[in-house]
């Protein structure tokens, strides 16, 4: 039995340095891996030497590959400290999988005990922190004056353009190996796909006035020319694994847009504030209050509670519009006339049609309140969660919706997790 275990031993000694074998996969805890992760994981390590693009399709599992990356790292013992950054409202998720799926405990800037105004995060060995935060004029240089074993982004498209902090934060970082994660390396223009493949291996697609003159296309900004020594130089630094090189059988999809015509009183209320927005534009302040007109015009696409929110921090800074008190006043007025509008009856028929589990999701904070006392009082059950809510009651929440047939309806922000045909508000 001796010889056996060293036999054993021997074996995992001869493949430590190769990768064949990923030493994590014994310690993961309600992991499924499927064999493309597993094959992507090996690809990193072994080929990539740590630093990638992940650019799988959704819901392939790129936190899942970057976690097993990272605990194949930690196990073997070449990454002893590490960042994590993700957009605000995934930081609680990846604290989430990591503790529970990989035996991670990442102190994170969602802890019940984190204070902005320490800096105590920043000196831990292990940090999962949101890039608006690390990127604030406080903590920039606290965070990029440090060196890193390894650094994670997730969705990663938000550094596509390298004039803004997000992309200058994950530049300056002092980091041995590198993971960014999205599906969508390109959004509107091959040169954020530039800019991110720089982040990973300056130099890969040469100089920017080099790429654009090799690769793109004059009017064309995403269709590439010289496409095959463009796969051949993101061959190097990316992965794209799709449902169909997966195997992986999904449920159809079948996406409707359904127009709801507007009741009067909601017309009414649309057709004000455009009366506001055109008064506000003909003033000297206009293009300063621009954003805030286009989010009251959407949120009267969405709720009458939605647009109250606001005039009430309107209200609230009194010298904020100044000159308009008449009619914000009218627009607040109508809001409160207004009970129930087209959207909510097509929603209640919505749901009599389909009694099963349903996901709808909600832009503002006001809507998602409205609907959930609208659906209550009717009888309706409902579990509601947004990105601000704890670990603790999201899980809660989530494992209730698996369970049961109750209705939930999380912000669209808070959303990723969810994978499900809705409707959206």
């Amino acid at each position: 039995m001796e010889h056996y275990h060293l036999a054993i031993e021997g074996y995992r000694i001869r493949f430590k340095e190769t990768f064949e074998s990923l030493i994590c996969l014994s310690s993961l805890k309600d992991v499924k891996s499927f064999w493309f992760q597993e094959e992507t994981a090996r690809k990193i390590l072994k080929t990539f030497h740590g630093r990638a693009l992940l650019a799988d399709e959704v819901g392939l599992g790129k936190t899942i590959e970057a976690c097993m990356v990272l605990k194949e790292y930690i196990q073997r013992g070449m990454v002893k400290n590490a960042l994590i950054l993700a957009p605000t409202p995934l930081v609680s998720q990846w604290k989430d999988e990591l503790k529970a799926k990989f035996g991670l405990d990442f102190p994170s800037s969602d802890d019940p005990g984190y204070s902005s105004r320490s800096n105590s995060l920043w000196k831990q060995d292990f940090i999962l922190a949101s890039i608006n935060l690390a990127k604030s004029k406080k903590n920039f240089p606290i965070v990029s004056q440090r060196e890193y074993d390894m650094v994670i982004v997730d969705e990663a498209h938000h550094l596509k353009n390298r004039n803004t902090l997000n992309w200058k934060l994950v530049n300056s970082l002092k980091k041995k190996f590198l993971l960014l994660l999205t599906a969508t390396p390109v959004e509107n223009n091959l040169m954020e796909l530039y800019n991110i493949v720089t982040l990973l291996k300056p130099g890969q697609l040469k100089t920017a006035s080099a790429f654009r003159q090799e690769f793109m296309i004059r009017g064309e900004p995403t269709d590439p020319q010289n496409c095959s020594r463009l796969k051949d130089l993101l061959g190097q630094v990316m992965i794209r694994n799709t449902r169909a090189f997966a195997r992986i059988d999904i449920p159809p999809r079948f996406a409707r847009t359904i127009k709801v015509s507007p009741d009067p009183a909601e017309i009414e209320l649309y057709e004000k504030i455009n009366a506001l927005i055109k008064a506000i534009g003909m003033g000297d302040n206009g293009a300063g209050h621009r954003l805030l007109l286009k989010n009251l015009l959407a949120e009267a696409g969405s709720s009458p509670l939605a647009v109250k929110m606001t005039l009430s921090r309107i209200f609230a800074k009194k010298h904020m519009l100044p000159g308009h008190e008449k009619i914000l006043h009218a627009i607040d007025d109508l809001c409160n006339l207004i009970k129930t509008t087209s959207k909510d009856r097509f929603l209640l028929d919505l749901l009599g049609s389909n009694p099963g589990k349903m996901i709808l999701f909600v832009k503002y904070l006001g809507t998602l309140d409205y609907l959930s006392g609208f659906l209550k009082g009717r009888g309706t059950p409902i579990r509601c969660f947004t990105a601000a809510w704890i670990t603790g009651q999201r899980m809660k929440r989530s494992k209730a919706l698996r369970k049961t047939g109750t209705f939930f309806s999380p912000q669209r922000s808070a959303a990723k997790a969810a994978t499900s045909n809705s409707a959206t508000r």
